[in-house]
């Protein structure tokens, strides 16, 4: 039996047993590996001590379930919250909102006749009255100028005056136009205007309108105007061709009209005139027409 010698080493404060085999063929490397070791250890390598202090090293803690969850707790606590406030909001949105239709919905009347145009909730509309769309009257102007005060036109006029030439001051859109006669085209009114020009003064010929208007009438009285507007133009055209002028061309036989009062005067007020002055009497009508549908 083989018999075999240990070695204890301590080597960096490690002890290491080594054990010798009788073997001839490693007695050598056996006694190299022995005087390598007895070399190494004659420097004793002093021992590292651990400085750390085990009491003073906080323990690791677990985690517990509820930190995990919480973040998601507070999200859906906040959601919750936003949700019920943003549901008394738009509550009380919709309750105001009908209340306010509910309101109007006891405050308005129905129109029981849309074919009269009357609005029955209108307290200031006389009754049996519609609101009616009146046309413009358009023709062409002999214009002798146009002035920003009132004084120079009524100078000039006079001078018109005191040649034989009637004139009529209209004022429109802040100016006051001088106009001595009317015609119903435009070569007519070209040919009078030469007739009518001098030296000193010179006549244009200018196209001239009303406004269109919607005003508050009776039946009647719409029909009235309407008639009125007609007789205008074909009366312009009567004095046009130097026919005379009278009265019966204009019907009066419209009674107890307040807002139409001023009007029905001045076509009751008509004599047999014609040319020039003729033509004075229809301006004049025109004026009162645009005067009263204004109001």
């Amino acid at each position: 039996m083989d018999k075999r010698k240990s070695i204890i080493v301590k080597q960096n404060g490690k002890v290491t047993k080594i054990i010798e085999h009788k073997a001839k063929n490693i007695h050598t490397s056996n006694q190299e590996a022995a005087a390598t070791l007895k070399e190494s250890g004659d420097d004793q390598i002093p021992a590292y001590e651990r400085k750390t202090d085990l009491k003073k090293v906080k323990p690791f803690k677990k985690s517990s379930k509820f930190s995990t969850f919480k973040p998601i707790a507070i999200a859906i606590t906040s959601a919750i919250i936003i949700g019920l406030v943003l549901s008394v909001i738009m509550f009380q949105v919709f309750v105001n909102v009908e209340d306010g239709s509910a309101g109007q919905a006891l405050t308005s009347v129905p129109v029981s006749n849309a074919d009269e145009e009357v609005a029955v909730n209108d307290t200031d509309k006389p009754i049996g009255t519609s609101v009616y769309s009146i046309d413009s009257i358009q023709a062409f102007v002999l214009q002798a100028g146009v002035f920003s005060e009132m004084a120079n036109a009524e100078e000039w006029a006079t001078q018109f005056q005191q040649a034989g030439a009637p004139t009529l001051i209209w004022e429109k859109d802040n100016q006051y136009f001088l106009l001595v006669g009317v015609s119903e085209t435009k070569e007519q009114a070209e040919k009078i205007a030469t007739e009518l020009s001098t030296a000193d003064h010179d006549i244009f010929v200018k196209e001239w309108s009303t406004n269109s208007y919607e005003i508050e009438l009776t039946e009647e009285e719409n029909e009235w105007l309407q008639h009125f507007r007609e007789s205008w133009l074909s009366a312009v055209q009567l004095v046009s061709e130097n026919n005379t002028l009278t009265q019966a061309h204009f019907e009066t036989n419209l009674e107890g009209s307040e807002k139409l009062s001023t009007l029905l005067e001045e076509t009751k007020a008509i004599e047999e005139v014609s040319g020039r002055e003729a033509q004075q009497v229809l301006l004049h009508l025109l004026m009162e027409y645009e005067k009263l549908l204004d109001k």
